[in-house]
């Protein structure tokens, strides 16, 4: 009985120290959250997505309607013509023989009128998709593929059409995927400008399989004029980080939740202690302090984001390397968000 006793109270003062321990590290975590929720409302960051989303212009200076229109006129390959597409798509329209030359061109001609209303969206000032910023991570973006697959069936025009000589037509289709590449300039969702890059990727692309290595000096300058201008991407990996960091601070700390968590334990970083809701309880003040330290690291990324990577790219990488080999259960904001060799979960 002595022995149950003391059994029974040991195990009381264990808890009753484990349970001051939490809650003087919660206080102390919700101090540093809060210091650097100050401190970022102090040097101008957004708190809310909704206060970087982009004021939407008049409808007849708006391209996103054309776009709408190009995505409805849209026609797919059919099934003998979908693999010499996805094969230009992949290596080029001058790798194709000539029948498969023969049904991609049919297929680019079944989609000039979709083309079309590409090249109309190009005299419109704005391009702003609607969106409701409310919804944060759940945002829907059903633009972002059908703007990439009219982007790359225009940068296939241009080849088809460089190829067969008549290089004022291929210049105009790149134009159109320039054009597509910019419609999301003002959107500051960190995907929609990969994606944006990844369209111009396309359109640069098809430019150095259009050029003639024997092209005429006339003919270059023409081909240059295409091309965007200097700094046109300036600014625009900032604005997206800006957003990142205001969706951070709407997750942390209420929403970072069982998704996260089950992230981390399917990927065996941290053990499973107990259920979702009990360990989510115990983990609040980690969540807290490495939130803060998460939300301390975009920041400085906002603040590199458009300057030179060798100014600032090194000193990062040390950083997220040093964060990467951090432990999980101490750091389970991070964990899921700092992606790293350690890290396949991010």
């Amino acid at each position: 009985r002595s022995l149950l006793k003391w059994t029974g109270r040991s195990l009381l003062v264990l808890f009753a120290l484990v349970f001051s321990w939490w809650s003087v590290y919660h206080v102390i975590a919700s101090r540093r959250m809060s210091a650097r929720l100050d401190g970022l409302r102090a040097a101008g960051f957004a708190l809310e997505l909704k206060a970087l989303a982009p004021e939407m212009p008049p409808a007849d200076q708006n391209a996103a309607g054309l776009y709408f229109a190009a995505f409805a006129l849209a026609v797919e390959p059919s099934e003998d013509e979908r693999r010499p597409v996805e094969k230009a798509r992949d290596r080029g329209f001058a790798s194709l023989p000539v029948g498969d030359k023969g049904l991609v061109r049919a297929w680019l001609d079944r989609n000039a009128e979709s083309f079309g209303f590409a090249a109309r969206a190009r005299a419109r000032t704005r391009c702003v998709f609607e969106r409701d910023w409310s919804l944060g991570y759940s945002i829907p973006l059903p633009e972002i593929a059908k703007l990439r697959a009219l982007g790359r069936g225009l940068a296939l025009l241009a080849e088809a059409r460089a190829e067969e000589g008549r290089f004022d037509q291929a210049r105009d289709a790149i134009q159109s995927v320039f054009a597509i590449s910019e419609s999301l300039r003002e959107d500051p969702l960190f995907i929609c400008q990969l994606v944006r890059y990844a369209i111009a990727r396309t359109a640069f692309r098809a430019v150095q399989a259009s050029v003639r290595a024997e092209a005429s000096e006339t003919e270059l300058r023409a081909w240059l004029a295409v091309l965007p201008p200097a700094g046109w991407l300036q600014g625009s990996l900032g604005k997206a980080m800006r957003a990142e960091l205001a969706f951070g601070v709407e997750l942390l700390p209420d929403r970072f939740d069982e998704v996260a968590f089950e992230r981390l334990t399917s990927a065996g970083r941290i053990p499973l202690l107990s259920g979702p809701g009990l360990q989510m309880l115990v983990w609040r003040p980690m969540i807290l302090s490495d939130g803060a330290r998460w939300l301390e690291l975009l920041q400085r990324y906002c603040d590199a984001a458009d300057r030179p990577y060798l100014e600032v790219g090194p000193g990062l990488q040390t950083e997220v390397a040093a964060l990467d080999s951090r432990n999980a259960f101490w750091n389970p904001v991070t964990a899921v968000t700092v992606i790293g060799p350690k890290n396949p979960v991010a």
